[in-house]
């Protein structure tokens, strides 16, 4: 918070300009965790400037990746995506399959070193190798974002077996009330002690303080943060996915009635059905 408080106060100087890279998940953990009680968040919002990449972005970043990787070793020539992976993969080109999945540069760079380590003695990936470099990063990705969420949901792995062998799209009433008892329940068992938020509230299901319904409006607004899922609020509109320009979602926004759509980079790990 004092390196932003810093980096606001240089606004003043005509001949310097601070700037800050910061994923909004951090920028929304320091104000919550700093925040007094004439903190205005708002005041902040003017000076943000939100990245996002294109499609077309990443795909440059995954063939200067390739070409660094390969012409160095192999050849000369200019290598791209296009010489070394398939064209479609699912019905789809492949790099719509690769952007759906992968929408950062590391990701991006992490999935094609995926794709390398189970393409050995290969000159070009076929389909079936591009399946198991799927699987790979899918389980992969679902690790590293319980590692990226840990400070603030320890345990968040365990509870995303609740999306398990779902379909891609589902409502939320559609979760029986006691497949979530017995989940929360089973944490409390097993964490007796545990911290973290998703842990208190589990912990209040198994002692009948909150309901299952009331937690999975709960959670489901944690994993749409976490850009786990997406939500669709309202039948007329589109799903809306948490990212650099997207829309905050309550829980009180959350009913029975609202679509869960479950990230295709997370499809291989929970075992979705497309």
């Amino acid at each position: 918070m004092a390196l932003i408080l810093t980096a606001k106060d240089f606004i003043q100087v005509k001949n310097a300009k601070i700037i800050i890279a910061l994923r909004r998940d951090l920028i929304e953990r320091v104000f919550r965790l700093t925040r007094d009680s004439g903190f205005q968040e708002e005041k902040y919002q003017s000076l943000y400037l939100p990245l996002k990449w294109e499609k077309a972005q990443l795909v440059d970043v995954l063939d200067l990746r390739i070409d660094a990787l390969v012409s160095r070793r192999y050849t000369k020539a200019k290598v791209t995506h296009k010489d070394l992976l398939p064209k479609h993969y699912k019905k789809i080109l492949v790099t719509d399959f690769i952007y759906n999945i992968a929408q950062r540069p590391r990701d991006i760079i992490d999935f094609f070193n995926t794709c390398i380590s189970v393409a050995t003695n290969s000159s070009k990936l076929k389909v079936n190798e591009l399946r198991m470099a799927e699987g790979e990063y899918s389980r992969s990705r679902l690790r590293a974002l319980g590692d990226e969420w840990s400070a603030d949901y320890p345990s968040l792995i365990d509870f995303t077996s609740i999306l398990k062998k779902r379909s891609r799209s589902f409502k939320i009433s559609s979760i029986e009330n006691k497949d979530v008892e017995e989940l929360c329940l089973d944490i409390a068992i097993d964490n007796p002690g545990g911290r973290g938020l998703l842990q208190e509230y589990a912990h209040k299901v198994a002692d009948a303080v909150l309901t299952a319904h009331g937690f999975k409006n709960i959670i489901m607004q944690i994993f749409y943060r976490i850009g786990l899922i997406g939500l669709k609020l309202n039948t007329y509109e589109s799903e809306s996915w948490v990212d650099e320009l997207g829309r905050s979602v309550s829980a009180a926004e959350i009913s029975g009635d609202t679509s869960v759509v479950i990230h295709p980079a997370f499809h291989r790990a929970l075992g979705i059905t497309p």
